[in-house]
């Protein structure tokens, strides 16, 4: 419960940081800077799961099987192993991905800053995936998290403060120091935790891990894709400026949606442990004891946003941006049926299933994109897209689960318990 607790609480003092980040920048940039900001942020915060092809995730399963065997020793071989194998693939893609920022229009400068911001993060997420599976889910909740967004706004708030002719560049540039302070800081703590593990001749093998993580890194940056691409695809048919209005609302929606992203981080282990022990009865009661809660939230948040939404966002953010509150709304409606499965997607993932995970997401990548086109491209239709896939997308993996474990991850409040079979 205390790491439930722990990474609920830096999951939204990350949020809250993110939103005063979000306030400033609207406040000091354009709506087209703002929007250009937005976009590349989207695209670094999607695929910086990708570093490391997915080694970071599937330590998370192969340190829990070790450390539950009896086989601790070997996890510093799998720590460091791992962490060589993620930095060159890392640094590999990175230059990839400026080749395809040159290709796409961006400045040298906006290119060496995305790709800088990219592996930073990459490094931060391996280290908060590595220091979780070890056991110190609460420190790896931190640096996975509010570190980055706490270096950023450390900076930012001076900034503007002394600085009022603020550009693009100037933010941008900011940001990737912040980064790069926040892997400083979570590299020296998975060194020093690391460093009091027992040292083996015996290399671990790495590819348990990297044979389940690669399936759940693509499903990852899919999945945060889906967030993303109403964003991208207004910014792309009607502009930045128009971006930074869909983005403001995408980011308030994401900021209820991280309850639920802040559990999953934590309960992969044990979903691991329960599904060893075959007791499914356990995977149920956790998944429905989230799901309640979560949804419940996202409810309340839904409420809100009909009460007192427009006046809200034209307060904090500015008048330019009232128009988000219609999009906001529909937004809540696929969050809503996100959280109504609880963390149902990570008991597929963490119990051999992530396979059909993957698939699933990625139709519902393609069906979004194809319905934000069909119905015309701009933010309340994209938000209306985006939200239909998150209700069918979910419901499907309810079902599945349900029909092939015998166990129903739902609220509490919504249907009785089933008593099915157990596989």
């Amino acid at each position: 419960m205390f790491n439930y607790l722990s990474a609920v609480g830096f999951r939204y003092f990350s949020i809250g940081l993110q939103f005063l980040i979000i306030v400033l920048i609207t406040h000091h940039l354009s709506p087209a800077d703002s929007g250009s900001y937005f976009l590349i942020f989207g695209a670094v915060s999607t695929t910086y799961y990708l570093a490391g092809v997915g080694l970071p995730d599937g330590l998370v399963k192969s340190i829990a099987l070790k450390r539950a065997s009896g086989e601790s020793e070997q996890v510093r071989s799998l720590v460091t192993r791992a962490a060589q194998f993620t930095a060159i693939i890392s640094f590999a893609l990175a230059v990839v991905g400026a080749i395809i920022g040159y290709l796409v229009g961006f400045s040298v400068l906006q290119i060496a800053v995305a790709v800088a911001w990219w592996l930073c993060y990459g490094a931060v997420f391996f280290c908060a995936q590595c220091l979780l599976a070890m056991g110190w889910a609460s420190l790896g909740s931190f640096f996975f998290y509010p570190a980055a967004n706490s270096f950023q706004i450390a900076l930012l708030l001076p900034f503007f403060f002394l600085v009022h002719d603020v550009g693009l560049d100037d933010v941008l540039l900011i940001t990737v120091v912040s980064a790069l302070g926040s892997v400083v800081a979570a590299i020296i703590c998975l060194a020093i935790v690391t460093g009091r593990l027992p040292r083996t001749i015996v290399n671990a093998p790495l590819m348990p891990a990297f044979s389940l993580g690669f399936t759940i890194c693509v499903s990852r940056v899919l999945q945060s894709t889906l967030y993303w691409l109403p964003v991208w695809m207004v910014g792309a048919l009607q502009g930045p400026a128009a971006a930074s209005s869909i983005a403001v609302a995408s980011r308030l929606a994401v900021a209820v949606a991280s309850i639920m992203a802040a559990i999953r981080f934590t309960v992969r282990p044990e979903i691991v442990a329960a599904a060893a022990r075959g007791d499914w009865d356990e995977i149920e009661k956790i998944g429905r004891t989230i799901a309640t809660v979560a949804s419940v939230a996202a409810f309340v948040a839904l409420i809100g946003t009909m009460v007192v939404g427009g006046e809200g966002i034209a307060l904090i953010f500015g008048d330019a941006y009232r128009s988000a509150t219609i999009a906001l709304g529909i937004l809540l409606l696929g969050t809503i049926g996100e959280c109504f499965g609880g963390p149902v997607d990570e008991v597929l993932r963490m119990t051999g299933r992530a396979r059909f995970v993957l698939g699933l997401i990625a139709i519902s990548v393609v069906s979004e994109a194809i319905l934000i086109m069909l119905l015309g491209g701009s933010a309340v239709s994209a938000a209306a897209a985006q939200s239909a896939v998150f209700i069918v997308m979910y419901g499907v993996f309810i079902a599945y689960v349900r029909f092939t474990n015998g166990i129903l991850i739902v609220p509490y409040f919504s249907i009785r318990k089933f008593n099915g079979r157990r596989t």
